[in-house]
């Protein structure tokens, strides 16, 4: 099974991730998700709600650097 391999805790993106463990192929399939690039994600600030990244596919180690450095801000 393809699996997600990297629990959200260890990216330090804070308590409002949810991490799913599931078998990633069915769960695609039953969606009719063709594959990973099709997948939208999106970071949103807590206290205004305006979304700061968003994007489709894998996220990259630039954005998970970006995402960090706004937590600290």
């Amino acid at each position: 099974t393809d699996r997600i391999r990297v629990p959200a805790p260890r990216l330090e993106l804070g308590t409002r991730t949810i991490t799913v463990y599931l078998d990633k192929k069915e769960f695609q399939a039953s969606l009719d998700i063709p594959n990973d690039d099709s997948i939208h994600w999106f970071v949103a600030d807590h206290a205004t709600k305006k979304i700061l990244m968003r994007d489709t596919g894998n996220i990259s180690s630039e954005q998970i650097d970006f995402i960090k450095s706004q937590k600290n801000s």
